[in-house]
């Protein structure tokens, strides 16, 4: 499918964000860079826009993202997925702090954000397009950084209290703080809801009429980070995180009240980094271990006696050393060395029939994988804020061999600095997962997941090219960015006519697309954006579409501040049609477009006493996300935010 020439005439005009150039990240290239200098498509989430829009969890912050498609099993509290720019949502890398977060025991290696909350959240750094040379294998589309809030000189403490419809109810805590030489963040949340169904009930399923109920969650989450300045040129940093949730979940097309998903996920990482003072070098030390383990327990499943009991631990352990060197007028030089280890075990029982005694299915996984890497990065900036930056990553795997991949981006100012056009290219690799070379899982009367180790490596190669623009004196911000992208032996699932499931390399994979960006700021108080994303992904041998992309994005939101207390926000989010498996035959299907309309107001009571409130899904529109499975219904809440 081509770009409509209708969108190409509207990305003469309008598109991307643009940021104010003291704006720093870290994500697109490892070291503190401004945004506008950073190569490639980079999407901030500020603090300020998280408490401005009231959002609750990650998942609903990236969904405001260009290019970012959350795609969830139902309501709140189902799996939640993330597709960038039509890539799987395996390639996307999902990071806290730098520590690696996709779980190496996941079907796919991507990590389900269902369980993620904001809590010491200070802001969330998004890369769309391949990272592979600086961050491995996972970093294919897009990559997401989380990155926590930090010690401060002045003790702070916050208390919110959340309270919504279907018996939602939050409270978190934190406090922020220093004694001499010593910063601390300790953070604590907990969230539970009866939830929503996750059944969509249609007549071409079959199960019209079939009684319902809701599919409830709870979520408790601690994190913590803590600093130590040895001396004027050396930092110590720990940090670490504990989560630990358990949500309902329900068994395709029929409501299946037993069904438990229990998930607790552990991390921690000790950060050495030293740079003299005077001196036109520094180091970097990282040991980072994070675990996932999740249980699945289904007792029973009607119209039979079904027992399916699952669990899964994956593991992974990195070490990382990286070097700088600012010794060349204009150029930072990076070398970076790690080492990773991946593991998985894990356990698949069912038995079903009469006293679970006719048909039983047992089996038992323990794999793992190493790799090593060294990356070369040069990050040049010249005197009128051009910048380009090269890298190359030689990773030897473990089970894949060797494979070297590289990019290179560039940023150039014009207009005295209005406008910037950037382009980037590169390669990416990612190596089969542990549980689609090994996994098991079973399904319901004798089928199952089975991981295929044959799979071979998916290759990437992309290239992107964009302009920015924020005509003066206006208050209006432009942009467009244009990519395309290949990706050689795409990892997918197929389904044979018993319903059993593998994993299988396609041939190639094409994605092309548009990310449109308008921003409008006519008066102080008032903010009006516009964001429109356009993806055709397909397989390349068979011209489908690659399942639960949708082909068109757009979310248009007003901010407007009433008052200094009281400001209000309106959005609307459009998501075109998309490719599925139906549920009932196992074949190809499409999901209807769908549009939702989501409010909310804050009012600062005092200086330190905040209310909020928010309603998703003003109009209780019925949309189906997934195949099978319902989207949120009107959902609302009301909170309290106070400073201690």
């Amino acid at each position: 499918m081509k770009l409509p020439a209708s969108l190409l005439l509207l990305g003469m005009t309008v598109i991307a964000r643009a940021e104010e150039p003291t704006t720093i990240v870290i994500t697109p290239t490892g070291n503190e860079t401004a945004i506008r200098q950073a190569p490639g498509s980079v999407t901030l989430i500020s603090a300020e826009e998280i408490e401005r829009r009231t959002y609750s969890t990650i998942a609903e912050a990236l969904e405001s993202v260009p290019g970012i498609v959350i795609v969830r099993s139902g309501p709140r509290g189902q799996i939640t997925s993330l597709f960038a720019r039509g890539a799987n949502s395996s390639h996307t890398l999902v990071m806290r702090d730098g520590m690696v977060l996709n779980d190496p025991s996941s079907p796919t290696g991507a990590y389900d954000f269902s369980n993620m909350s904001l809590n010491g959240v200070e802001r969330i750094e998004i890369v769309r397009g391949p990272l592979s040379t600086l961050y491995g294998s996972s970093a294919i589309g897009a990559v997401v950084n989380i990155i926590s809030k930090s010690g401060s000189l002045v003790p702070q403490q916050e208390l919110t209290l959340v309270a919504g419809n279907d018996r939602t109810v939050e409270a978190a805590i934190s406090t922020r703080g220093a004694v001499k030489d010593f910063r601390y963040q300790f953070s604590l949340s907990h969230q539970q809801s009866d939830g929503q169904t996750a059944v969509m009930q249609k007549p071409e399923y079959g199960n019209t009429g079939q009684p319902v109920e809701d599919d409830g969650f709870r979520i408790t989450d601690f994190n913590t980070r803590l600093s130590w300045y040895l001396n004027t040129a050396t930092q110590l940093q720990l940090i670490g995180y504990f989560k630990e949730s358990t949500n309902e979940i329900d068994e395709f097309l029929y409501e299946d009240p037993d069904w438990e998903l229990r998930t607790r996920e552990k991390g921690g990482q000790v950060q050495l980094l030293h740079r003299p003072v005077g001196d036109d070098w520094s180091m970097q030390l990282n040991l980072r271990h994070n675990e996932t383990e999740r249980q699945s327990n289904n007792p029973r499943q009607l119209p039979t006696e079904n027992l399916i009991d699952t669990s899964y631990r994956g593991k992974h352990q990195s070490v990382e050393a990286r070097f700088n060197s600012y010794a060349i007028g204009g150029h930072e030089l990076s070398a970076i060395a790690g080492y990773r280890r991946d593991s998985l075990i894990s356990s698949g029982f069912s038995a079903f029939g009469s006293d679970f005694g006719d048909f039983v299915i047992e089996e038992n996984t323990d794999a793992d994988t190493s790799s090593s890497s060294l990356v070369l990065q040069d990050q040049w900036t010249g005197t009128g804020n051009e910048s380009v930056t090269g890298s190359i990553r030689l990773e030897e795997h473990e089970d894949f061999g060797s494979h070297l991949s590289w990019r290179l981006a560039g940023s150039l100012p014009f207009a005295r600095e209005q406008g910037r056009l950037h382009l980037s290219a590169g390669t990416g690799f990612k190596a089969p997962g542990l549980y689609e070379l090994y996994g098991y899982s079973p399904n319901n009367y004798g089928s199952a997941y089975r991981g295929n180790p044959d799979l071979q490596p998916e290759k990437s190669s992309s290239i992107e090219a964009g302009i920015d623009y924020s005509f003066p004196g206006t208050g209006l911000t432009t942009g467009i960015t244009l990519y395309h992208s290949r990706i050689r032996d795409l990892i997918q699932i197929v389904y044979d006519p018993l319903f059993n499931s593998t994993s299988e390399n396609l041939a190639r994979a094409e994605i092309r697309g548009a990310e449109i960006h308008l921003r409008y700021q006519p008066a102080e108080r008032i903010g009006l954006n516009l964001d429109y994303s356009y993806t055709d992904a397909r397989d390349s041998t068979t011209d489908e579409r690659l399942p639960r992309r949708p082909g068109q994005k757009a979310t248009l939101s007003l901010d407007f501040k009433a008052t200094q207390q009281l400001g209000l926000w309106l959005e609307l989010e459009y998501y075109g049609d998309r490719a599925d498996i139906s549920p009932t035959t196992y074949q190809n299907a499409t999901l209807d477009d769908y549009t939702l309309v989501n409010t909310g107001l804050t009012y600062q009571v005092s200086h330190d006493a905040r209310l909020f409130a928010k309603v998703r899904n003003l109009a209780d529109t019925s949309y189906e996300p997934v195949a099978g499975y319902r989207g949120e219904g009107i959902n609302g809440i009301v909170g309290l935010k106070i400073m201690l």
